[in-house]
């Protein structure tokens, strides 16, 4: 066994485990995806939940 034959081998194990990270982190970053809530009430109204004055509601 020479050298370029280890250096393919390794190489080759390289790219496959770096492809295996890749896919690990796209499906948990779907998997996050699919589980957050997308809707979030409006700030102005948690703002006047909260007993904000109006002027500070209004601002932003």
């Amino acid at each position: 066994m020479n050298w370029m034959t280890i250096l393919n081998v390794l190489f080759s194990l390289m790219g496959v485990a770096s492809f295996g990270i890749l896919a690990y982190c796209g499906w948990l970053y779907l998997r996050q995806l699919g589980s957050t809530p997308t809707r979030r009430p409006p700030l102005r109204k948690e703002r006047a939940r909260a007993g904000w004055p109006r002027v500070a509601r209004t601002a932003a």
